[in-house]
Formats: structure tokens, sequence, C-alpha cells
């Protein structure tokens, strides 16, 4: 049968231990001092990827934005708004590839009916990344007979591994 203590212990010397198990939860956020050292290969990064043209009418371009260094990644969301709103029948389509694929369920379309400033959510059909993997943005501007949104923007959030 296992001891044990139920009073605290202070230890002013070293602890050595043959294995050690923590509970759930033990370790958290405020446990590890700011000064710890803990290198950025043993941590997960979030990163958010921005991919913005300039106030003006928004144009059709595709642009690499991001490529996954970690072993693993997740895409966790991605949104796309405008600064102007499109006005009549214009529209612009966001797709966001992986590698040449589309990651969403259907294309992200900024029109008359989006307000300024109010990002879309895109529906995430693939979330997964592995290193190597390399995502792209897809604007498509069609005025037809209204007036392209400006200042267009894409953010999209991935959670990586470290390297």
């Amino acid at each position: 049968m296992p001891s044990q203590i139920s009073d605290d212990i202070y230890f002013s010397g070293n602890a050595r231990f043959k294995s050690i198990t923590l509970n759930a939860g033990a370790v958290d956020n405020n446990a590890v001092a700011d000064d710890a050292g803990i290198t950025y290969d043993k941590l997960e990064h979030e990163h958010r990827i921005q991919y913005t043209q300039p106030n003006t009418t928004a144009t059709s371009e595709a642009k690499a934005v991001y490529r996954c260094r970690g072993a693993t990644g997740t895409i966790i969301d991605i949104h796309a708004g405008s600064i102007a709103a499109c006005i009549g029948s214009a529209t612009i389509t966001i797709d966001v590839k992986k590698n040449g694929t589309t990651v969403l369920n259907s294309t992200i379309v900024l029109d008359s009916a989006n307000a300024a400033y109010t990002a879309e959510a895109g529906d995430l059909a693939v979330t997964s990344l592995v290193a190597g993997d390399v995502l792209t943005v897809h604007a498509t501007a069609a005025a037809g007979s209204g007036t392209l949104g400006t200042g267009l923007y894409v953010s999209i959030s991935v959670a990586e591994d470290a390297t």
C-alpha cells in the first residue's frame, strides 16, 4: 500500500524521483516560471495569417500566404471581409487552398448583403496540415453591374506543432 503524507513538504535541496505521476491539471500556465527557458521547439504555436488588399477596389489574385513548418498543424478558422461592402451585383469570392485543393466546403462570397468591416466565416472541409503544406488565398472580383468592395481582407488561424 502506498504511503501518504497529508502535510506540505519543503525541500531546501534537490529531490530525486525514479518516476512521477502528476494529476491531470497539476501543471498549468501559472506553474511555469516566466524565465523557465522552455525553447520554441517544445511548444505549440498559433498563427494568425493575414491576407489583405489595399483600400482600393478589390482585384482578382491568388497568393501563397503560409507554409506549415511543424510536423502537424490544424486550420482553426478562416474569415473574410472588406472595408467597404460591394454594391449591386458585384461579388468578391474567396477560396483558401492547401497545396492547390480547397479547404472550404464552399467559397466565401462577399456581396451587397455583407456589411463593411464584418467578416464572414468560412465553412472548413479540411483542417489538417503537415510539414510543407502551403496555404493560398484565391480572390475573384466580379463587378457585374455593381461596384466592388474595397479593402479586402482574409484572416486564417492555424495551430502548429513546434518544428
